[in-house]
């Protein structure tokens, strides 16, 4: 009886699990994508690696989609390590040379808008605004502690406002684009870390809520839809916390199956918040972000290939993935995403 009741649970658990279908790959850009973004619109999908590529997302079916545009060739950027669109604005803004070059682009041309270069320092992971008016960033040098850095995607101009004592190098905005959270390190040693952000509109630091002390925290991503903060949480049981930075508090907590492939590439949140991608042994699992129920399964191409980058089309039906074989022209792909 055990042994039926056990069979019983594990097929009700793999039907409430949708399995992905492979459903479009795109060509044209080689080597290893962990850089990629959907536009907001849905209708245009933006990747990039040392150069940049822009595949028109359309009804037509087919197996494999040649990019509209290609540029960068001609730019030594060197290899992208993050990029995102910019709401509002037919631009994007990439992360490349090890944090040393910031570059902004204009995705009707395909020229560079604005470029911020350091030499001696080093540009961390940018956040950009739901709004697209503002990209934050950290600039660290020899320094113990970093510099916040905000750009106008306006005025292209990029400011320094102070130094910050962050815990780790990402940051986050509110829903509403005015607040840029980060985690602040524990003022002393029998203090917790805490939330902190700085407000566009007052100008002003503000602490807001204490963390867990025993956990070694980063914070991966946030939703463009919902006041919703996902970090990593390693320690003696290495967890997922999704917060509700409105209600100050946990929403939900995740446990990954695994914990070797967690990092910002990879852990993203869908457009609203609802869902958010976790890569764990060979396969991407999609969790429900208000329950922490398992909704979707998408399993590597192949044995060959890792999943490097992730991104969720805004209406959460399709998740493109890139993949880490240097050797193929083929490494995007767009998988329906189970999801309803």
């Amino acid at each position: 009886m055990k042994q039926i009741a056990f069979f019983i649970i594990l097929v009700l658990f793999l039907y409430s699990c949708s399995d992905t279908e492979q459903k479009l790959q795109m060509v044209d850009l080689a080597g290893t994508i962990e850089a990629l973004d959907y536009t907001e619109n849905g209708e245009k999908l933006i990747a990039g690696n040392t150069t940049i590529g822009i595949w028109e997302i359309g009804e037509v079916a087919e197996e494999r989609r040649k990019a509209s545009k290609i540029f960068g060739k001609d730019q030594e950027f060197g290899a992208i390590e993050y990029l995102y669109n910019i709401p509002g604005k037919d631009m994007i803004v990439t992360h490349s040379l090890n944090g040393h070059l910031i570059l902004l682009w204009d995705t009707k041309t395909g020229e560079i808008v604005h470029n911020y270069y350091t030499r001696y320092s080093q540009f961390y992971q940018p956040a950009v605004s739901p709004t697209g008016k503002h990209v934050a960033l950290l600039q660290k040098g020899t320094d113990e502690n970093p510099n916040l850095m905000i750009m106008d995607t306006e005025e292209l101009t990029l400011n320094r406002i102070d130094e910050i004592q962050a815990l780790d190098m990402h940051l986050a905005f509110s829903a509403n684009g005015d607040r840029i959270y980060y985690i602040q390190k524990p003022v002393t040693e029998n203090s917790n870390p805490y939330f902190a952000y700085y407000s566009l509109s007052s100008e002003e630091f503000q602490q807001d809520f204490d963390l867990v002390a025993d956990k070694d925290y980063s914070l991966l991503d946030f939703s463009r839809g919902e006041d919703k903060i996902v970090c990593s949480a390693a320690g003696d049981n290495n967890v997922l916390q999704i917060y509700d930075i409105s209600e100050k508090s946990i929403a939900t907590i995740i446990e990954p199956e695994g914990w070797g492939n967690i990092g910002p590439h990879t852990v993203k949140f869908s457009a609203d918040g609802s869902y958010i991608s976790v890569y764990n042994k060979g396969k991407l699992d999609i969790y429900n972000t208000s329950t922490a129920q398992k909704e979707s399964i998408l399993y590597k191409k192949n044995e060959k290939l890792d999943i490097a980058g992730v991104a969720f089309s805004p209406d959460d039906k399709s998740i493109a993935v890139g993949y880490t074989d240097p050797s193929e022209l083929s490494n995007l792909w767009i998988w329906n995403s189970g999801l309803e």
